[in-house]
């Protein structure tokens, strides 16, 4: 049965889906900080050294740092929802991928792989969010959303010592796409599916990608800027012009003030004219 359509959710099943989106965040953060723990047989399986084991740290960032603003304008273009079912699917594969290779340059590049997992699971779940629960209920449940990531590093620095354990790395790996598999599936039954877009409305009407609004708030800012220099400028260019002619002309510059002060010497003569009582 698929979900129900975005407009005729009920308040506490849009309340639910909200909830487990902030599961879905904490099973993405799980990809992120699985690696500490597994380091030790990492480093015994692959043989790597101190600056290798910090790239194989590192290696989910490299997502976020090349791919991070398409992956938001992605997100716009294909819808929320379908976002975070694509970014689960990447890490369900990556990580079970790294579990079946055995090299450390492929290891490395599925991590790579699910830093872009992460990103696309984690950047449009609070927009999702705000979306989907009621104003009232907004501000408890973004902060509940606020705590994803530390609660999934405490929680798989503490389970994946555990399950460490029990097998190796590639057990960690595999029950993770396993988990992150579980994750998707549920997406897609709970969340509300995203809103089709009308094809009455004009393209005019259509809202403009994040990019594009940016941008035209940075052009509008810089046309504001210039005619308020442009004006400034133009007051500042008649009182130089004003001042050059003056400097030019002392003689105009004298008959100005003797105009100025004529009416206090009429004043003057009048008083001393008039009759005293």
């Amino acid at each position: 049965m698929p979900p129900p359509a975005l407009s005729t959710a009920h308040p506490r099943t849009a309340v639910r889906a909200a909830l487990f989106l902030v599961l879905v965040g904490m099973c993405a953060a799980l990809h992120i900080w699985k690696v500490p723990p597994a380091l030790p047989q990492l480093q015994t399986a692959f043989g790597l050294s101190l600056v290798e084991s910090g790239f194989l740290l590192s290696a989910v960032q490299l997502g976020g740092l090349i791919l991070g603003l398409p992956i938001a304008l992605v997100a716009e273009r294909i819808g929320l929802r379908r976002c975070v079912l694509a970014g689960l699917l990447i890490l369900a594969l990556a990580s079970a991928l790294g579990a079946w290779l055995n090299a450390s340059l492929l290891v490395l590049l599925c991590r790579a792989a699910e830093g872009c997992g992460v990103l696309m699971v984690a950047m449009p779940i609070p927009a999702l969010i705000r979306r989907l629960v009621p104003p009232e209920q907004l501000s408890r449940i973004m902060g509940l959303w606020g705590s994803y990531m530390p609660l999934g590093t405490v929680i798989i620095l503490l389970a994946g010592s555990w399950i460490l354990r029990l097998g190796d790395w590639r057990l960690l790996w595999a029950l993770l796409s396993g988990l992150t598999l579980c994750c998707l599936l549920l997406t897609l039954r709970l969340v509300p599916a995203d809103p089709a877009a009308d094809p009455d409305r004009p393209r005019e009407s259509a809202p403009r990608p994040a990019g594009r609004q940016i941008a035209d708030g940075i052009g509008a800012r810089h046309d504001r800027s210039q005619q308020t220099g442009g004006g400034a400028a133009d007051a500042l260019g008649g009182i130089n012009r004003r001042q050059k002619a003056d400097d030019r002309h002392p003689l105009a510059r004298v008959q100005a003030e003797d105009q100025r002060d004529q009416p206090d010497v009429q004043r003057t003569q009048r008083r001393a004219c008039q009759p005293q009582r």
